[in-house]
């Protein structure tokens, strides 16, 4: 009897996580937009580094104007790359989340039968209610937090290309 029980609660809760997976339109643009972040900030970071290290090369060459470019980019530089580094934090909450919601959905199905004895049905029913209600919630919240985040990536971006044109300026003005 108990094999039985379990076999329709495995089916619903795969079913379940599978229409979890399927409403999670952005699981695509998170894996991408996962990757870039990665390649932007070591991008980001790089170039942070090579300017600061080529720095005392550029700064005694040319004085003025120019050496306060170097460090504007500097500055731009570094903004770019803690934009970068914080939405990829937030991208990898979010998967935290979305594991957590799958989990808790599955956790139901994992449930030993001898944890329900004792129990009346309603009992058990308003356990995998909340279950279920818990897993959407995060499934929820993982997917507002990935749309209310996104925005940081265009100033990111933004410093990086004004970072970029600072050093170019500089070297227009140095040849």
């Amino acid at each position: 009897m108990g094999r039985s029980g379990r076999g329709p609660v495995k089916r619903g809760v795969s079913e379940f996580v599978a229409i979890l997976e399927g409403y999670d339109f952005f699981r695509w643009s998170r894996e991408h937009l996962t990757a870039t972040t990665n390649l932007m900030l070591a991008l980001s970071v790089a170039t942070l580094l090579l300017t600061w290290y080529s720095l005392p090369g550029w700064v005694t060459a040319e004085s003025g104007t120019g050496r306060y470019l170097v460090y504007l980019s500097l500055l731009l530089f570094g903004l770019s790359a803690a934009l970068f580094a914080l939405f990829r934090a937030v991208l990898y909450f979010i998967e935290h989340l979305m594991d957590q919601s799958v989990n808790a959905a599955e956790g139901i199905s994992g449930a030993p039968p001898k944890a329900m004895r004792g129990k009346s049905r309603d009992e058990v029913v308003d356990s995998v209610s909340f279950r279920l209600q818990r897993s959407i919630g995060l499934w929820w919240r993982a997917r507002t937090l990935a749309i209310h985040s996104a925005p940081v990536l265009i100033p990111a971006v933004i410093f990086y290309l004004l970072g970029i044109a600072c050093l170019v300026i500089f070297f227009v003005a140095v040849l």
